[in-house]
């Protein structure tokens, strides 16, 4: 297991105290953390283009028959007018874009290739897009409440083809742990009714 402890660190909330503690229950459970570093050296704002043009791509039939107008948010930020603004994304930037696509994947496959997992807090730098970029699986566990009764959460990215260790951390974790039993106050318990 490796971890982006800073990121915990630099939260001083109670979720990253919470991240915090749940490395440590990880530890606890036999893990071995050892502390990383995403690449820094990759231009992660052309990122954007990739993920604005593939999100049009899958979406174009809606735009296409004006679907996206019926979406509630419709200012200049709102995901319909980026998916309305993707027909507009020239093939040589995408292209382009994705080449610095395949240098992150090749950097971050070989970052995390001696572990089976890493442990990254649900909010943090850019691992949500670099998994969203590179394939890398991911799966979010139930970590226990923040200050307003909010569920928290971590995130374990594992290595590309090989979800078995992240799955069996996760089930591990969970089984040691009563939190994805429990609900938030403001939602009703389904298993209840």
């Amino acid at each position: 297991m490796v971890t982006l402890k800073k990121l915990f660190d630099k939260d001083t909330s109670r979720v990253g105290k919470i991240g915090l503690e749940t490395i440590e229950k990880l530890r606890s459970l036999g893990a071995n953390p050892e502390e990383i570093t995403l690449p820094d050296d990759v231009p992660y704002p052309v990122f954007d283009i990739i993920l604005r043009a593939e999100a049009g791509a899958f979406f174009d039939s809606l735009v296409r028959t004006h679907g996206e107008r019926m979406l509630s948010e419709q200012d200049a930020p709102s995901r319909a007018n980026s998916l309305r603004q993707a027909r507009f994304i020239p093939a040589a930037e995408y292209l382009q874009a994705n080449r610095y696509r395949k240098v992150l994947i090749e950097k971050f496959n070989s970052l995390i290739s001696e572990f089976d997992f890493i442990v990254v807090p649900t909010n943090g730098k850019n691992h949500s897009l670099i998994t969203n970029l590179t394939g890398h699986p991911a799966i979010s566990i139930p970590t226990g409440w923040d200050d307003k009764g909010h569920p928290t959460s971590i995130i374990l990215i594992g290595n590309l083809y090989n979800e078995g260790p992240l799955l069996e951390a996760a089930h591990v974790f969970q089984q040691a742990t009563d939190f994805e039993n429990k609900w938030p106050a403001y939602f009703s318990n389904p298993s209840r009714e």
